[in-house]
């Protein structure tokens, strides 16, 4: 694709995601919450509120309710990164939904139907709408993606790696991808390095794991809702639902190791390393974390090789497509059912809207079950091919 083709195609994609923002469309997205880029907003209101420097906070945010007896949900360098740039902090959030923009059409352009379809998802919307640190966090994996592809500067992969894991610490799983057998003899010190560094942020990343706002059924991306949803049937309170996933995680491993080398080709390395790093993104947030439906835009860096993967192809993007706009029944059927109020009343006469709501949780849920299935066995044949073949 040419390069004004991509520029039209980028600065349309940005119109059409300003449009959906600034109008009453955005009251029609499922987005439970219409704030703009909130979540960015709330690193440098918390920065400002404990400075008493009042100038340019949100008038939504209270300083009071925003700081008093409530830890900061992000790793602290959040707020170094806020402190030093100031108030041009709050203008950097257009930088990297531009960058996130992009990479989704540099992985999509030879499928517009569908680059259009993901961007204008309600996934995509929600982390744009937002401005969640996850698209920070995409646009340094999507950096450290083309430096690890490249002869020229994978020596400094290891760089946007390193600030990607103190940002937030789940992307250390990314560190197996230097054990590929093209890239372990000349760069096995850098996964010892980031490991080293990493020690000290672990403690860190368990106390912001034990304050952070965790998702529950809707709009959540983990393996614990439907886990959830059974036990709230079935009343087990001993039930250790975390533990549960964890264990579930490690049976679709052991399963993936039990099937012999299916969904294999000869796809080019650039498009395997990209839908590994997609996948170490995934597999542990959904097994191991309480997250939000938009950890689901890193999908993306996987797309491109399962477009190659004919045997799977059609029903991979099906279940895609079905993850990223399935919200929007969710939402409706919500709002016009019944099943808070009997919760809390401890009754069991479910209206029409309720069933379905139920029917679309669950929907998504297993699609999120199979597409993460998926990504584990191909994930595998991928490593085990890459690490032992013969050179």
């Amino acid at each position: 694709m040419k390069t004004k083709k991509i520029l039209i195609i980028l600065l349309t994609t940005l119109i059409f995601i300003a449009t959906i923002l600034t109008t009453k469309i955005i009251y029609i997205y499922p987005l439970y919450g219409y704030r703009i880029f909130e979540d960015w907003n709330y690193i440098y209101s918390y920065l400002n509120c404990t400075n008493e420097f009042y100038l340019f906070i949100p008038k939504y945010y209270n300083c009071i309710d925003l700081t008093l007896n409530k830890e900061f949900v992000y790793p602290k360098i959040w707020l170094t990164i806020s402190k030093t740039l100031g108030k041009y902090f709050l203008d950097l959030i257009y930088l990297f939904i531009i960058i996130y923009v992009f990479a989704v059409l540099k992985f999509l352009k030879e499928r517009l139907w569908l680059y259009f379809a993901f961007i204008l998802s309600p996934t995509s919307i929600l982390v744009v709408q937002r401005g969640n640190n996850e698209l920070v966090i995409f646009s340094l994996i999507f950096l450290f993606g083309i430096m690890i592809n490249s002869i020229k500067f994978r020596k400094l992969s290891f760089i946007p790696l390193l600030l990607t894991i103190k940002l937030k610490l789940f992307p250390i799983f990314l560190i197996i991808i230097y054990f590929f057998k093209k890239l372990i003899l000349k760069n096995f010190y850098q996964p010892l390095i980031i490991i080293v560094i990493c020690l000290f942020s672990i403690n860190e990343f368990f106390i912001v794991n034990k304050i952070y706002n965790k998702s529950n059924v809707t709009l959540a991306y983990s393996a614990d809702t439907i886990f959830a949803i059974i036990n709230y049937y079935f009343k087990i309170s001993y039930l250790n639902i975390r533990l549960i996933s964890f264990l579930a995680l490690l049976l679709l491993i052991t399963l993936s190791f039990s099937k012999k080398k299916t969904f294999i080709n000869n796809d080019k390395l650039n498009n395997k390393i990209f839908f590994l790093i997609g996948a170490l993104i995934l597999v542990p947030s959904f097994f191991l974390s309480n997250t939000y439906d938009y950890k689901f835009i890193f999908i993306i860096f996987c797309i491109p090789h399962i477009l190659r993967i004919n045997k799977i192809r059609n029903t991979f993007i099906t279940l895609i497509l079905i993850c990223i706009w399935i919200e929007f029944l969710i939402f409706y059927s919500r709002n016009y059912s019944n099943i808070f109020n009997i919760i809390n009343n401890n009754s069991l006469n479910l209206n029409y809207y309720s069933y379905l709501f139920i029917l679309f949780t669950i929907t998504k849920n297993i699609s999120y079950w199979i597409i993460n299935y998926y990504l584990i066995v191909i994930s595998k044949n991928i490593l085990v091919i890459e690490i032992y073949k013969k050179k």
